[in-house]
């Protein structure tokens, strides 16, 4: 399904611009404070602080102070929850010495752009879209007090809302932030930087796959899941006809609990220690373990 200009750019916001993550604590903290150890590894609090400006932008309600700092310390825990897995992460993926190849992270990334439709017409405009909100913001960084001129100027005819900008300017509100933010000339550099998050996606798999190497759907519960679908179905699809589909979706449910339960114990069995104030990660690690579509890797039925 093709993807409108407007929600190209989007994406390309989120996914280009908010690649530098988003800190949260009291503005008084310490950057270099250590907040959390998993296995030895430090995180620190840079590592997961949001600006409380950027969670005032994100709220549809002007929030109070007490309700600002709330909010940031939730945001801030799921950061450090994520950064948490991904620590655990690497270590296993170091230990098990798994690995990928630059021919599959670049079919990865192919296969990435081709599903998005994103031709090279239609990367160039992103990449004009980005390069005319960089200009803005250093436009705006030289002159506070003339952001809805630069805005009206600058971004109105781009796919760039005025919440949106009002985001970027709570943060990249300095120089040194607006170093930071990196424009891609062409469809060629969007690719590039798209590489690392396609090479963890396919280490992921390849996790994934290891940990479910083992699962299997026996003839006894692919009878059972087709009488509790279509018991009182009619018309009733015949067992054979339905068979392959129903076991596609029995594999895919029982990989998923094995790949949760796999990580729960990996949480259980990693030393994770951190600052009072973040008391409560952990349950947050539990429920949002992040499991990859199993589905469509079990068989080809599932593909079509």
């Amino acid at each position: 399904m093709s993807i409108s200009i407007n929600k190209q750019a989007v994406i390309f916001v989120v996914f280009m611009y908010m690649t530098i993550t988003l800190p949260l604590l009291a503005e008084t903290q310490d950057p270099n404070t250590i907040v959390a150890t998993v296995n030895s590894v430090n995180v620190i609090y840079k590592d997961v602080k949001v600006e409380p400006e950027m969670i005032r932008q994100l709220s549809t309600i002007n929030t109070n102070h007490i309700e600002l700092e709330k909010a940031t310390l939730a945001f801030e825990k799921e950061r450090l929850a994520s950064k948490i897995h991904d620590l655990i992460f690497e270590q296993i993926i170091t230990d098990w010495g798994l690995s990928v190849s630059e021919s599959e992270i670049d079919g990865r990334v192919e296969q990435l752009f081709e599903r998005a439709n994103m031709t090279t017409e239609k990367a160039n405009i992103i990449c004009q879209t980005g390069q005319a909100l960089f200009d803005a913001l250093t436009a705006w960084q030289q002159n506070p007090s003339k952001e809805d001129s630069i805005f009206n100027t600058m971004l109105a005819n781009t796919s760039i809302s005025r919440e949106q900008w009002n985001m970027f300017q709570a943060f990249y509100n300095t120089p040194e932030k607006l170093k930071t933010f990196v424009v891609p000339n062409n469809i060629n550099e969007m690719k590039q930087t798209s590489r690392e998050s396609s090479k963890k996606d396919l280490l992921c798999e390849k996790l994934e796959n290891i940990i479910t190497q083992d699962v299997t759907a026996t003839i006894n519960e692919i009878e059972t899941s087709y009488e509790q679908q279509y018991g009182n179905a009619f018309p009733k699809p015949s067992f054979e006809d339905a068979k392959e589909v129903i076991k596609c979706d029995l594999l895919a449910k029982k990989k998923q609990e094995a790949i949760i339960s796999w990580w729960q114990k990996q949480y259980n069995d990693a030393d994770i220690q951190t600052e009072s104030r973040f008391i409560g990660v952990k349950n947050i690690l539990y429920q949002s373990i992040p499991v990859f579509t199993v589905r469509p890797r079990v068989c080809s039925c599932c593909e079509k």
